[in-house]
């Protein structure tokens, strides 16, 4: 789990999906390697914090290694995003709020879908989706984290 200032930071939404899955897939590439890597944290555009992983994203989560079940979601911050290097955005909808609250930080940001081939940019959120929309996205984040982790931390 990072302590919240990481280099890097993943965005989303509402912080219980996309963006902790990405977090903790990349933490888990940086503690299983012998190459080091920046940490990374998340965070959400959502107007409410402390709230859990729903069920059956944990469960989704887990088939990848990835363990959400003590999650909580936060609020992005002005602090948070100062102290990254880089910001990874999941879809068009973060990055308009991206912009419209912390405009001088855009070019710091780009999509983590950008990452993996044959991979859109735009990493859709799968909450009210079907089961297997989930788990597609949660592989596409699987593969977009391995791609940035190739290409930072070669």
């Amino acid at each position: 789990m990072t302590d919240g200032n990481g280099a890097i930071v993943f965005l989303c939404y509402g912080n219980i999906c996309r963006s902790p899955f990405a977090e903790r897939y990349w933490n888990a590439l940086v503690d299983r390697s012998s190459r080091t890597g920046p940490r990374a944290a998340s965070a959400g555009f959502h107007g409410t914090s402390h709230r859990e992983t729903p069920k059956p994203f944990v469960e989704l989560a887990a088939e990848f290694g990835v363990d959400l079940e003590s999650h909580r979601s936060r609020i992005v911050s002005r602090e948070l995003l100062m102290n990254s290097e880089v910001i990874l955005m999941m879809d068009k909808r973060n990055q308009q709020a991206l912009s419209d609250s912390f405009p001088e930080l855009m070019d710091h940001a780009t999509f983590l879908g950008s990452y993996a081939p044959q991979t859109p940019d735009e990493i859709a959120d799968p909450w009210g989706k079907t089961p297997e929309v989930a788990r597609n996205c949660y592989r596409d984040l699987a593969r977009a984290v391995d791609g940035l982790w190739e290409q930072l931390c070669r």
